[in-house]
């Protein structure tokens, strides 16, 4: 049976496979659960981070695009310009080189030609 490991995000856990773990490698949970820290022996890590926009990670993790990201994906409480910032801090954080280079890329296209882009900005209308 494959190894798992689990990560509370503000309360709400999630189920990390080692190949997911592996995703985009090295990085903060090849660190600390195949590392030499304290959490590798409990494959169990507590974090304060954004369990919305750890869902995004977690499709990223398993190897699916996650960009443009979908209406659906966005936090009801973030404008999409926010999500887009916000998951950026978040891939940093995560040490996900891919992930960063692909935001650095969606955030510096909506700066460059907001209208053409493909993650555009959505807007209620009244």
């Amino acid at each position: 049976m494959s190894e798992t490991y689990a990560i509370i995000i503000r309360g709400e856990k999630f189920v990390l496979s080692q190949a997911q773990v592996e995703y985009d490698s090295p990085n903060y949970f090849t660190a600390c659960f195949l590392g030499e820290f304290t959490w590798s022996q409990s494959r169990a890590l507590e974090l304060s981070r954004d369990p919305e926009l750890f869902k995004i990670v977690l499709n990223y993790l398993s190897g699916y695009e996650v960009l443009p990201l979908h209406e659906s994906a966005i936090p009801k409480r973030m404008s999409s310009q926010a999500v887009l910032r916000n998951l950026l801090a978040d891939a940093e954080f995560y040490q996900l080189d891919e992930l960063v280079d692909q935001l650095n890329s969606a955030i510096e296209d909506i700066r460059q030609a907001p209208y053409l882009s493909p993650y555009v900005l959505l807007y209620m209308v009244s």
